[in-house]
């Protein structure tokens, strides 16, 4: 079976390669990085992924526009997303609008990230997504607090 495709979606220059790294080692996933949002759909259309990880903040398009569009392309609408913000936490019907599948605050343990990575990429493990339903509710976490 094919390992799974991860697309990240960050424009820090230094957090990029460290999810990609984390992802890449932690979960054994393909990954593939780019840096705004028009580079975010065009990468997903030439080899659609298993999830996006989008940061809320790109360039271009921020990640809540590109997650619409995901949402709306027919090849696309499937694909798990989840988005990361350095901006605090957002509310649950923000995040549902834009269609995200998760939403976490970059801020925090980034170990929340691969946990829910590793979920994400199990569900559904033998089924075509694009038959599948999608997962319910969305799943929203801000900063540990100490």
């Amino acid at each position: 079976m094919a390992r799974p495709l991860v697309l990240i979606a960050e424009d820090d220059p230094d957090l990029r390669p460290m999810l990609a790294e984390l992802v890449r080692l932690r979960i054994g996933a393909r990954v593939r990085t780019v840096d705004s949002g028009p580079a975010a759909l065009l990468s997903a259309r030439e080899e659609p992924p298993a999830v996006v990880v989008l940061d809320a903040g790109l360039s271009g398009l921020d990640g809540f526009e590109v997650a619409r569009r995901m949402r709306r392309d027919p090849e696309l609408r499937w694909t798990l997303l989840v988005g990361l913000s350095g901006a605090g936490r957002l509310s649950d019907e923000v995040v549902a609008a834009a269609g995200f599948d998760a939403f976490l605050d970059k801020r925090g343990d980034l170990r929340r990230l691969v946990d829910l990575l590793r979920h994400l990429l199990a569900w559904p493990e033998t089924a075509d997504l694009a038959q599948a339903t999608r997962p319910i509710g969305v799943v929203t976490a801000g900063p540990r607090s100490r």
